[in-house]
């Protein structure tokens, strides 16, 4: 288990380009509705445009796209050893 290719998903397993395409285009349009409704309720947030805000929510979707995986590539390994050592400190003598 040394190579990447044990990690990826069968063939069969993965999503198609149609699929990638309109997942992306659903995140988008409901994290810019999520920005309007936003900029709707709040006096001091404020997008000009909604172009503005089709741009925000695909820059969030794409930073959540990437961002996500490394990070819990990191912080899982990391919270499952701290596990046993905040039990031990958390315990009185």
């Amino acid at each position: 288990m040394s190579g990447s290719a044990e990690t990826l998903r069968p063939v069969g397993q993965r999503p198609t380009a149609r699929q990638v395409v309109g997942r992306t285009m659903a995140v988008t349009l409901v994290v810019a509705a999520a920005l309007l409704v936003t900029s709707w309720l709040l006096p001091d947030f404020e997008i000009a445009r909604v172009r503005d805000a089709l741009l925000a929510g695909l820059v969030v979707g794409l930073f959540n796209a990437l961002v996500w995986p490394a990070l819990a590539f990191v912080l899982v390994p990391l919270s499952v050893y701290t596990l046993g050592v905040a039990t031990w400190s958390s315990t009185p003598c």
